[in-house]
């Protein structure tokens, strides 16, 4: 039998989920919040767009040099995902947490990390 070695890059991907989120049903506002919560975590943004579902909800797309953050929301959930991935090590993850517990003013948050 051959044994068959595969490389990977380096990446680390995390998952917050952040419930009981207040103002999301405010789209505009709310993406001005994400814009600066991107921002004060100092992410290298290349490229962002979003898209407003017809019915309720966003999701919130920046490509950044070292990978993504994507914010996917549930105003009628009072729930916010965030979907971020980074080719580099993340840094000051405590801060990120920090943060978004304050930006999104919510004390229930979910962090799942998975790393490579």
């Amino acid at each position: 039998m051959i044994k068959m070695i595969y490389s990977r890059p380096h990446f680390e991907h995390i998952l917050i989920e952040i419930f009981d989120v207040k103002s999301i049903n405010k789209t505009k506002e709310f993406c001005e919040k994400i814009e600066i919560f991107v921002d004060k975590c100092r992410l290298n943004v290349v490229k962002k767009t979003k898209y407003k579902f017809s019915k309720a909800g966003f999701t919130f797309v920046f490509i950044l040099s070292e990978s993504h953050i994507i914010f996917h929301s549930w105003p009628e959930m009072n729930y916010l995902n965030i979907d971020f991935m980074s080719c580099s090590p993340i840094k000051n993850l405590n801060k990120i947490i920090f943060l978004a517990k304050e930006m999104f003013d919510s004390k229930n948050v979910i962090l799942k990390k998975y790393n490579q």
